[in-house]
């Protein structure tokens, strides 16, 4: 399955980069590279196991709130954000009208986003366009996260988060 989104990704960004648009040529940019990776931590490596320590490596999770200043602003629509993460560090997932994927990297409870590209399909929906943008944004700022059952909360810009709960 995860093979499938990865190939449906790869061919609605071919797809997205051949086509015209339909709305006169108003596309979305493609979102802009996150923090320097060069100056990121390091990864450890448990003693005798040879793996990196990832927790959130082969969940899936669906967006259920963006909350800024301490406000909880609920889901644009009937748009489900998602967030894959792969074993493999990769990223994926749906904002509400575009893909996206890139890279990302666990060092304790720290997460950093890099790489992350999407298809340029614009909303129809503004309210739907500046909710994926600000979903995206926040991935390629955020600084930790927090997990506890089936809920995942990301930081990002010293105390805004994004909130998801277990896709099943």
């Amino acid at each position: 399955m995860r093979l499938a989104k990865l190939v449906l990704f790869i061919a609605a960004l071919m797809l997205a980069a051949c086509a015209p648009s339909e709305t006169g040529g108003a596309t979305t940019d493609v979102i802009p590279e996150g923090p320097d990776m060069t100056s990121a931590p390091e990864m450890t490596e448990p003693a005798g196991e040879g793996e990196v320590m990832d927790e959130l490596a082969g969940t899936e999770w669906t967006l259920s709130s963006i909350d800024l200043a301490g406000e909880s602003m609920a889901i644009v629509g009937a748009t489900n954000p998602t967030l894959e993460f792969q074993s493999s560090g990769e990223v994926v997932g749906e904002g509400g009208c575009n893909s996206f994927g890139g890279q990302y990297q666990i060092t304790g409870n720290a997460v950093i986003f890099s790489d992350i590209t999407s298809t340029l399909i614009a909303c129809e929906d503004q309210e739907v366009m500046d909710q994926e943008t600000m979903f995206l944004n926040a991935l390629e700022s955020a600084d930790s996260f927090e997990l506890s059952g089936d809920t995942l909360i990301i930081s990002y810009n010293g105390g805004d988060a994004l909130r998801f709960v277990r896709f099943s």
